[in-house]
C-alpha cells in the first residue's frame, strides 16, 4: 500500500490520495497533507486533465509561480449567462 508523502500514512479508497505530476509521489487529497481550500480539492478531484504538484517539488523551482482564480460565492444568478473562468497551474515542463 502506498503512503502519503506528507503524512506517511496509508493512502486508501477511503483516504484517497493526488499523484504528483512531477515525482509520482502521492499526498492525501485533504485540506491538511496538500495545503489546498476545499473548494480546489473539489476542482482538481471533478477535472480530468488537470496536474497537481506536491509541495516539495514546488519548492525545487521556487520560480514558478501559481494563482487560484475562485468564483465569488456571492455573485448573483443574472451573472449566469456570463463566462466565468477558474485558473488552476499546470505542468507546463511537458511542453
Amino acid at each position: 500500500m502506498a503512503k502519503c508523502t506528507r503524512c506517511n500514512k496509508t493512502v486508501t479508497k477511503k483516504a484517497p490520495g493526488l499523484e504528483c505530476s512531477r515525482c509520482g509521489g502521492l499526498t492525501h487529497a485533504s485540506t491538511t497533507c496538500t495545503d489546498l481550500s476545499n473548494k480546489q480539492l473539489n476542482i482538481l478531484k471533478s477535472a480530468e486533465n488537470l496536474n497537481w504538484t506536491c509541495s516539495d517539488c514546488k519548492k525545487k523551482s521556487p520560480f514558478r509561480k501559481t494563482s487560484f482564480i475562485i468564483p465569488e460565492d456571492d455573485m448573483e444568478d443574472d451573472d449566469a449567462g456570463s463566462e466565468k473562468s477558474i485558473l488552476l497551474p499546470i505542468n507546463t515542463s511537458k511542453f
